[in-house]
């Protein structure tokens, strides 16, 4: 093999390499099937499907080879599988599992189904396109999407920064909109930490914002989106939750931090304020999270280490 195409396996990420390797007859890369998320919580991430026996499975499920996480997928939607029958020319098909809403190519349900490069693929409402990819258009991709997720990352609480919010929030509350489902925001504001950095020094105020971060990353669930907000504010965008749940959710969060202890800093006790606000019916983003933020400025009025409720805005008659 010509030394410049070992230099593009190399690209390639390690555990894609078995499924891009280059062909040596008439020097051309042999292509992957692969699918990509064109809408949905991933949008822009894809997937190689692997020449072997083994189907890739797409559901909600967390079990799936391609988790689809919108209400409208079924736990486990539809798969996709190489066809090596002879005759078959490793045909890649799809196949619906029963699901509720049906798998969709180029807007005809199917039941099962041979794919082909360009074909749209729908898994309830989020939108694939599939495509025959070489090893040059694989590490594109990778490289493409790991730069998008590091940007739309906080590197410190491993949260959604403002710009991953961005990208995502119009997507959760379109889902959300179409489905008549409500949702909350929680405003959530770590108390007097600017002392933590003052008495601590910043590698302890770090040490508290990566630990917060980490609460508020396994007290939501997968659909919803938690955000480093501002320099020690955060805000959780919760899916399907009324404003009474969510506000149980804040006192949780409230009451886990409170108990938190810091290994290297023993006598360190942190607490937060919280504001939430349920949006209300076509209402703007941006006064929705103003309640939130009202609702926090009163908890902190109030005492702080405490959460409050704003609530629903006025319907014009």
């Amino acid at each position: 093999m010509p030394e410049d195409e070992h230099t593009l396996i190399d690209q390639v990420p390690r555990t894609l390499r078995s499924e891009v390797q280059v062909a040596r007859e008439g020097n051309r890369a042999r292509r992957t099937p692969t699918l990509t998320q064109v809408t949905g919580p991933e949008r822009g991430a894809f997937v190689c499907i692997e020449y072997s026996s083994r189907a890739l499975f797409m559901g909600r499920d967390d079990a799936c080879d391609l988790i689809l996480d919108d209400p409208s997928v079924s736990r486990r939607h539809s798969r996709v599988y190489i066809d090596s029958t002879p005759g078959q020319s490793n045909a890649v098909i799809l196949q619906d599992l029963g699901s509720t809403n049906g798998t969709l190519v180029n807007g005809k349900e199917v039941e099962k189904a041979v794919l082909k490069h360009g074909d749209r693929v729908h898994v309830g409402d989020v939108l694939l396109r599939f495509e025959m990819l070489d090893p040059v258009d694989i590490a594109y991709r990778d490289g493409v999407v790991r730069k998008v997720r590091d940007a739309e990352c906080d590197p410190l609480t491993q949260l959604l920064s403002r710009t991953g919010m961005e990208a995502h929030l119009p997507i959760l509350l379109q889902s959300c909109e179409s489905q008549g489902r409500p949702v909350s925001a929680v405003m959530v504001d770590l108390d007097h930490f600017k002392q933590v950095n003052d008495n601590l020094g910043h590698v302890a105020g770090d040490e508290v914002l990566r630990i917060a971060g980490g609460l508020l990353r396994t007290t939501v669930r997968r659909e919803d989106i938690a955000v480093r907000y501002g320099g020690e504010e955060f805000l959780l965008v919760l899916a399907g939750a009324r404003r009474l749940h969510a506000r149980l959710l804040a006192e949780r969060i409230r009451e886990a931090l409170e108990n938190t202890r810091f290994a290297a800093y023993p006598d360190l006790q942190v607490t937060c304020s919280l504001g939430v606000a349920e949006r209300g019916e076509a209402e703007p983003v941006e006064e929705w999270f103003h309640r939130a933020d009202q609702a926090l400025y009163r908890a902190k009025e109030r005492g702080r280490n405490r959460s409050e409720a704003a609530p629903m805005p006025r319907r014009d008659s």
